[in-house]
């Protein structure tokens, strides 16, 4: 009897030892799977945000070619292949305000991010939905709303806040816009404040190239205006360009 009791204790024993050791082989696994579970969500975060900070600077430096437009609207020109709206036609100030240019901004960037969503190493990724805001200030700030899910080891994971800033302003752009506009209906036809100008420039820290472009040798159709921030993004010039009739 005692020795089929110590058998019996021994046989115990033994299955402890080997559910002791299966249980921590699984938890194991399980630690090393949510591991690099974890390790792909935040490599897919940081892929999308680096993505997205990316293309807010490329986006400021688009709308600011395209005087603060995505969708260009009608009074718009081409000058060197590249569009820039009126500010001044017909004698009627056009110039956009801080939230149209807010909205253009968001636009572009709504129709340029697709691209940060097809992340390498064969992650499958779906966007559901992305809604953008941007806010203008002393600085350009965009918050992304987005779901993302994310299928790692046969699980659904969620991603859904991302959001970039660029260390510039536009909204200095805009009101120098509006008061060179303002300034140029003011003046004498055929004339150009160059004062004014100079006025405006230091008093919002920017450079004014002011380049008439003429209709035939004789005449002048109008003028284009580009304010040169001292501001760089990524060692590129933030350049702002509108146009205005002759008057």
């Amino acid at each position: 009897m005692r020795k089929k009791a110590q058998l019996t204790t021994f046989v115990i024993i033994a299955i402890l030892i080997i559910a002791i050791v299966i249980a921590a082989y699984v938890f194991y696994t399980q630690q090393q799977k949510s591991q690099k579970s974890q390790q792909e969500i935040n490599f897919v975060k940081q892929y999308i945000n680096d993505c997205l900070n990316k293309k807010t600077k490329q986006a400021v430096l688009s709308i600011a070619r395209h005087s603060g437009y995505f969708e260009m609207p009608n009074n718009s020109i081409n000058f060197l292949d590249e569009k820039a709206v009126y500010y001044l036609k017909n004698n009627n100030t056009l110039v956009p305000n801080k939230t149209v240019v807010e909205n253009q901004i968001s636009l572009w960037l709504n129709n340029n991010i697709e691209d940060c969503f097809s992340v390498p190493r064969n992650i499958v990724l779906e966007k559901r939905y992305c809604n953008i805001k941007t806010r203008l200030s002393d600085i350009t700030s965009v918050d992304f709303d987005c779901k993302i899910e994310i299928k790692i080891n046969e699980k659904t994971f969620e991603i859904n806040k991302f959001d970039s800033e660029v260390n510039v302003s536009l909204l200095p752009l805009i009101s120098a816009s509006r008061e060179i506009v303002e300034s140029y209906k003011e003046t004498e036809p055929n004339y150009i404040c160059i004062d004014c100008l100079d006025e405006i420039a230091s008093k919002y820290n920017i450079n004014i190239t002011v380049i008439p472009v003429t209709k035939d040798i004789y005449a002048i159709e109008h003028v284009w205006f580009l304010l040169n921030s001292s501001k760089k993004i990524d060692d590129k010039f933030l350049i702002w360009r509108f146009v205005t009739d002759l008057r």
